[in-house]
C-alpha cells in the first residue's frame, strides 16, 4: 500500500485478516450483505453505507442492504441507463469518488427525502471474475471526506474480500437450490414408485375378483341358477349322446348275436384252440398242450378261420371278441 505509514499498514493487514475471518463463514446472502455494510461503516467511519447487487436476469441493480439514510430503501432498483453513482460504477467497473454530490451531473434525480445529508460518495465495484456483481457505496456528510490513500486502498481490499464472500455464498445458495430441486425430484420419483407399489395389490385383487367371478359364472352354468336355458341345452345334448351310445351298443350286441347265430358254431376242440391262440401260443405249443400233432392243430386253425370268415389269426381273435366267442 503506497503512501501508508508502517503502523497504518500493519493496522490495515490486521483489519483485513479479521475481515476475512468474519466474512468467510457467512453463507446466507441477506446476512452477508448486512455484515458487509456494517463493516464498511466501521472502516470508513461513516453511518451511511449501501450495497447494490446486480440482477443479471433483469439487468438491474437492487439495493440489498443499507445503513443511515439507506436503511429503509432496500429493494430500490437502478438500471444501467439511469443516472446514479451505482449505475456508473456498474457500467465502468471502476471506483468512483464524487466529492460534491449536489453539483454532480450524474446523481440520481429521484433521491428520497433525507439523502441530501450525504455530500459525497465513494463507490466501489465488487467483482466475480471479470464481472461486476455488486456495488458498495460509502456516503459521507462532508463534501470532501478525509480519506487517505491507505484508507482507500484498505477499502479496495475490503471490496475484494466482499466479492470472495459473496461468490462463496452465491455458490452455496446455488448448490443448496440444486440439492433442493434434486430432493424434490427424488421425492416425486419416490412418490411415483410408491404409487405404483400401491397399485399392485389392487391389480391382484381385481385379478382375483375376475377369477372368482369366472368361477361363479361357470358354476352357475352347470348348476343352472342363472343360465337355465344353456344348462337345459347342455343336459338335452348330453342325454342325446348317451341315448345314441346306448342304441349303438345295443345294435352292436344284436349284430354280434346274429353273427353268432348265422356263423357255423365251433366245436369244443376248435374253441380250445381259439382260446390257446388268444393266450399267445404257437401251433407247436398248442399241439404240445393238447397232445396232438402240429398238423392237427393247423387243421383246427383253418376251420376256425373259415367259420369266422377271416384270413388270419389276428382277424380271428378280433372277430371272436366281437361275436362273444372270447
Amino acid at each position: 500500500m503506497s503512501g501508508t505509514k508502517p503502523s497504518e499498514k500493519d493496522s490495515c493487514v490486521d483489519i483485513l485478516y479479521k475481515l476475512a475471518v468474519s466474512l468467510a463463514g457467512q453463507l446466507d446472502l441477506d446476512k452477508l450483505f448486512s455484515t458487509i455494510v456494517s463493516i464498511g461503516c466501521e472502516l470508513a467511519k461513516t453511518s451511511h453505507v449501501f450495497i447494490y447487487a446486480v440482477d443479471r436476469e433483469k439487468e438491474v441493480l437492487e439495493l440489498r442492504a443499507g445503513t443511515g439514510i439507506y436503511t429503509h430503501y432496500q429493494g430500490v432498483l437502478r438500471t444501467k441507463a439511469e443516472p446514479s453513482v451505482s449505475s456508473v460504477v456498474w457500467n465502468t467497473g471502476q471506483m468512483l469518488t464524487v466529492n460534491n454530490l449536489s453539483q454532480w451531473a450524474g446523481r440520481a434525480q429521484d433521491r428520497p427525502y433525507g439523502w441530501d445529508s450525504v455530500k459525497s460518495i465513494l463507490g466501489l465495484p465488487v467483482y466475480a471474475g471479470h464481472e461486476v456483481i455488486a456495488v458498495l457505496g460509502l456516503g459521507f456528510e462532508q463534501e470532501k471526506p478525509e480519506l487517505s490513500a491507505g484508507k482507500i486502498e484498505l477499502l479496495r481490499h475490503f471490496a475484494v474480500l466482499a466479492s470472495l464472500a459473496l461468490n462463496n455464498a452465491r455458490l452455496y445458495g446455488e448448490l443448496k437450490t440444486q440439492l433442493s430441486v434434486q430432493k424434490q425430484i427424488n421425492k416425486e420419483q419416490q412418490a411415483v414408485i410408491e404409487q405404483q407399489l400401491k397399485l399392485y395389490p389392487r391389480v391382484i385383487q381385481e385379478i382375483n375378483l375376475v377369477v372368482k367371478n369366472t368361477q361363479g359364472l361357470l358354476g352357475n352354468i352347470f348348476r343352472g341358477t342363472e343360465h337355465s336355458g344353456l344348462n337345459h341345452r347342455l343336459r338335452r345334448t348330453t342325454r342325446h349322446h348317451l341315448t345314441e351310445n346306448r342304441l349303438q351298443a345295443e345294435r352292436g350286441k344284436e349284430q354280434n348275436q346274429r353273427g353268432r347265430q348265422q356263423a357255423e358254431p365251433l366245436t369244443s376242440r376248435e374253441q380250445t384252440v381259439l382260446s390257446l391262440i388268444a393266450a399267445g401260443l404257437s401251433n407247436q405249443e398248442i399241439a404240445a398242450e393238447m397232445k396232438v400233432t402240429v398238423n392237427t392243430v393247423k387243421t383246427h386253425v383253418s376251420r376256425i378261420l373259415a367259420k369266422l370268415g377271416v384270413r388270419s389269426r389276428v382277424q380271428a381273435l378280433a372277430k371272436a371278441r366281437e361275436t362273444g366267442l372270447l
